[in-house]
């Protein structure tokens, strides 16, 4: 549960329902408050939701708060003590991600919207739809059943049908200990990357890590990583989810790495490609040392030769201006 850094946009959608008890609503506010220590609030966004019957209480996605703030503003959330209508309180989160600026989803900031509930929803339609419409925003949706009386297939519903986002412990009272599953899990969320496009990092901790996804090309793609402070580096893959020092196709240094497109298996058709896990490059980089910023592009194709030649055009360039301006001195 260590702070850690990371572009990432979180709405918490709570449930306040009759079923839930007042101790043991507050206790999970307790545990939420918990989790909100670990984002960097000048490079994150968190916000929550809480909803029984409606939605009864609103911390927008955009907001000034300090991490105290937020903590505080959470715990302090008033108990709705109603019926549960799930997909009420998942639409509302839904629509503070329409808050947010273009160029959050532009630069592909990662979306998370994460539901914990006591049980299945009595009234409203079934949160199943409110998950696809989240999807359709590009928001990953994440459920966490508390207690014995939980609706299995409809967590699963909530979490789009993948079974990594969905959690459940046996009461609100553990909450406080499986909340660190929900951290883990934000702490790995890619950060979809544009091919041309810059992104930037700070890491504050030695062995930090920054998670990445960008589409395959069909070229060919090369990252070009730059160290701006401290030192980092980085592992790529097709297969896992997740690439690390264990499971990586290919190392990232500083510099240009060229990586290959994928190829099929033997036997299978070039079109079975992207319609596979295989179709996104995976990508991890790690700090090496604490305060580490780094610079990373990614371009279409092999340019892992663009940067020596921009560098001997441009000391063939000087050369040419210091014997052109040594000929006007005579």
């Amino acid at each position: 549960m260590c702070a850690a850094g990371g572009k990432i946009d979180v709405m918490l959608v709570v449930d306040g329902s009759a079923s839930i008890g007042q101790p043991a609503f507050q206790t999970a506010l307790d545990s939420l408050a918990r989790l909100v220590g670990i984002f960097d609030l000048q490079e994150a966004n968190v916000g929550m939701v809480t909803y029984s019957t409606t939605v009864t209480g609103l911390i927008p996605l955009v907001n000034n708060f300090t991490t105290a703030r937020l903590q505080e503003a959470i715990q302090k959330t008033p108990y709705p003590n109603q019926s549960t209508n799930t997909y009420i309180g998942m639409m509302g989160a839904i629509e503070e991600f329409r808050n947010l600026s273009e160029t959050r989803a532009e630069r592909g900031v990662p979306r998370l919207l994460v539901v914990l509930t006591d049980g299945c929803h009595i009234q409203g339609p079934d949160p199943g739809i409110a998950a696809l419409e989240a999807a359709k925003e590009g928001i990953t949706t994440c459920a966490f059943g508390i207690g014995d009386d939980i609706d299995d297939a409809e967590l699963l519903r909530i979490a789009n049908n993948k079974s990594d986002y969905k959690f459940w412990t046996d009461s609100y009272y553990s909450l406080q200990q499986q909340i660190v599953l929900i951290a883990r899990r934000v702490k790995t969320i890619p950060q979809m990357l544009k091919m041309g496009f810059e992104t930037s990092d700070t890491l504050k901790e030695a062995d930090e890590k920054r998670f990445y996804r960008l589409k395959v090309s069909k070229r060919g793609t090369t990252i070009r990583l730059l160290d701006v402070r401290g030192e980092s580096s980085g592992y790529w893959t097709y297969a896992d989810e997740r690439p690390s020092s264990a499971l990586y196709d290919g190392v990232i240094y500083e510099g240009d790495t060229f990586i290959p497109p994928p190829q099929p298996v033997p036997g299978d058709r070039e079109d079975t490609i992207s319609s596979s896990s295989m179709s996104d490059l995976k990508i991890a980089i790690e700090s090496i040392e604490p305060d580490s910023c780094l610079s990373m592009w990614s371009l279409e194709g092999d340019a892992t030769g663009s940067t020596a030649v921009n560098r001997d055009f441009a000391c063939f360039g000087h050369v040419v201006v210091y014997i052109f301006a040594a000929v006007l001195l005579k």
